[in-house]
């Protein structure tokens, strides 16, 4: 029943298409191709493709163009194919405007079966011709543009001063041309040589505006003197511009001067104030860093406020409440964060420890007494998780002397790597 069904549709393929063709005027045909005008017959054809599917195939690989029309033609089959094929052999002709409506009309055809595609890709194949006509369109286009420019150019060379300069105009501004200021310059310089005022001031602007400063005023005093007013008020504006930035630029220098001097004598003063407290400040006195709790030598304990710790400085660093702390604050205190020291930064921390009276065994808790002293320890922030810092110690003192071991709780070896409690560490210097 299916092979009766599949007979009966070949039959009635080839008889529709007879029917269809009906021997057309091939002079007629011809005419439509050429203009973009033949369409296939949107019919099943089968039989008749299949029959001249390797001639049209061979056709087009010898690129023999009318040959190829003329075989599609009697094929008459509607196809990405065999469109592609009429496309193709319009292009191979010169005809460009019917090549480019065969390759769209293939474009909604009813596609080729894989195998019966003439060894092509659809529909690549149809694409990559249509980027190739608008790519041949866009050049014809640039050609004729840049063909009228020279016939342009060559009328304009042997014309008058006016011809010259609206040359360039049409350069500068692009007129049927592409944007081109050097062409623009020339003919603005050759209209000027030929008398043209308003071109030599044009010409000043262009190089005004490309920051050739003398050249342009050079030009603007050619259009001026040959009585351009336009070019008068360029050249007026232009010194008047360079007076006022000359005038406001001595006025910065006298004001940062001015300001250099106060803020130099702002420091002396400030300076003269620290050194008079340092001499006269004692236990229970404010600093600008907090309270003093303890004052021994050259050194002074202080409650800090900003992190509400105990603190060990150097007189040098103290200051008197209305002056700004040099220490830097708890690297927590800019923001809600715990956490807001960045890797890289050096960190600091004091903490207290007992004097070792001696170990017990290995793998226990050392002994230790409770004569209480300070260490002061330094280390690089190399890692953040959390609220903790992951810390490179590099440095230790106790009292003042360089340590490279400390024990207790948490052991603190120069070069080793501890986490800790954001929270418990300053930002140092």
């Amino acid at each position: 029943m299916k092979m009766s069904f599949y007979i009966l549709v070949i039959f009635v393929s080839i008889l529709a298409n007879y029917s269809a063709y009906a021997e057309p005027n091939t002079t007629d045909l011809s005419e439509d191709f050429k203009s973009g005008n033949f369409r296939l017959k949107d019919t099943f054809c089968g039989f008749s493709f299949g029959y001249n599917e390797k001639k049209m195939k061979d056709l087009y690989e010898m690129q023999e163009w009318t040959s190829l029309v003329k075989k599609v033609m009697d094929v008459n089959c509607s196809s990405n194919l065999m469109y592609f094929y009429l496309g193709r052999s319009a292009e191979g002709m010169g005809l460009d405007s019917a090549a480019n409506i065969y390759f769209k009309l293939g474009k909604s055809s009813r596609e080729c079966i894989s195998d019966h595609c003439g060894g092509l890709n659809f529909p690549t194949a149809i694409d990559r011709e249509l980027q190739h006509a608008e790519r041949k369109k866009l050049d014809e286009q640039e050609r004729q543009k840049a063909q009228l420019a020279s016939e342009a150019d060559n009328k304009a060379e042997s014309g008058d001063a006016n011809a010259k300069f609206e040359r360039g105009q049409a350069y500068q501004n692009g007129i049927e041309v592409h944007v081109n200021l050097d062409a623009a310059k020339k003919w603005y310089k050759k209209a000027s040589d030929a008398g043209s005022s308003i071109a030599a001031y044009s010409l000043g602007n262009i190089l005004m505006e490309q920051g050739a400063e003398s050249e342009a005023i050079q030009q603007w005093k050619v259009a001026a003197k040959a009585g351009n007013a336009d070019a008068n008020l360029a050249i007026n504006k232009y010194e008047e511009e360079q007076k006022q930035a000359k005038q406001n630029a001595f006025a910065q220098e006298a004001t940062k001067a001015a300001q250099a001097k106060v803020e130099a004598a702002r420091l002396a003063k400030e300076r003269q104030q620290a050194a008079a407290f340092r001499k006269s400040f004692k236990q229970g006195d404010e600093t600008s860093c907090g309270l003093v709790i303890e004052k021994k030598g050259n050194l002074a304990k202080l409650q800090l406020t900003s992190s509400n710790t105990e603190k060990w400085v150097k007189l040098e660093d103290i200051y008197p409440v209305s002056q700004v702390c040099p220490l830097n604050t708890n690297i927590s205190n800019t923001g809600n964060s715990k956490n807001d020291a960045i890797v890289g930064q050096k960190v600091c921390r004091q903490i207290g420890i007992k004097q070792i009276v001696n170990y017990t065994i290995v793998g226990q808790k050392p002994i230790y007494n409770t004569d209480q002293r300070y260490a002061n320890i330094t280390g690089f922030v190399e890692n953040k998780a959390g609220s903790k810092l992951q810390i490179r110690i590099s440095g230790m003192q106790v009292n003042g002397s360089n340590v490279s071991h400390i024990d207790g709780d948490v052991v603190y070896e120069n070069g080793s790597i501890i986490w800790d409690e954001a929270a418990s560490w300053n930002s140092c210097i």
